[in-house]
């Protein structure tokens, strides 16, 4: 009985190894225009967001938000600058 499904094991694994067809791979690479969201400066991004800030809120509410939109505007634009977002791909178009 193991040795049955050892062997059963063991050519699903190599089925399964010689499923991928590397020889005709491509890699999926950005494609078209830079979208805006990649070539804007943080500190663009950041002034933009940091304007919706009401002043009406109280200073630690402002300096809190203030400080939302300073780190998350930064960690989205090194994200981005990153390398590892695709624009333009197929993949990206079909989403």
């Amino acid at each position: 009985m193991k040795r049955t499904l050892l062997a059963l094991l063991i050519s699903l694994v190599s089925f399964a190894a010689s499923a991928q067809d590397w020889n005709h791979y491509t890699p999926l690479k950005s494609k078209g225009k830079i979208p805006s969201d990649f070539t804007d400066a943080y500190a663009n991004k950041y002034k933009a967001q940091s304007n919706n800030i009401e002043s009406s809120d109280a200073r630690k509410d402002r300096k809190q938000q203030d400080e939302y939109y300073q780190r998350s505007e930064y960690f989205i634009n090194e994200y981005l600058v990153s390398g590892d977002v695709l624009f333009g791909d197929t993949i990206t178009q079909y989403c």
